[in-house]
């Protein structure tokens, strides 16, 4: 779950004429007093805000996520094995030494 604070105007009460507001707000673009902003904080799943969550969602976005994790895992994985494999297609089947085909490659580097 991500909380983050997003700006939120407060507004005028009911009860100020609507010219007050409207002056207010023209004050604050002339240079002078701003018009008053606080920061409310609100919860958020991957940017969903959290009065718009429903279970459904809230179930699909944890499978989601469940699911990125095992993909990061996987892939993790796979780049450790593809490096064996790297390391094994240099080396000699029989003795500790590499290959002809990476002495060759070495050789060219070398050079």
């Amino acid at each position: 779950m991500k909380i983050t604070s997003r700006p939120q105007t407060q507004r005028a009460s009911s009860s100020a004429p609507a010219g007050a507001v409207a002056r207010a707000t023209h004050a604050g673009a002339a240079g002078g007093a701003s018009p008053v902003q606080s920061v409310a904080p609100t919860t958020s799943i991957m940017g969903v805000p959290a009065d718009e969550v429903t279970p459904k969602v809230r179930v699909a976005i944890e499978t989601l996520m469940r699911e990125v994790e095992r993909l990061r895992v996987d892939v993790e994985e796979l780049k450790r094995r593809n490096g064996e494999l790297e390391k094994l297609t240099d080396e000699d089947a029989m003795l500790p030494v590499v290959n002809r085909r990476a002495f060759v490659r070495e050789l060219s580097r070398t050079m």
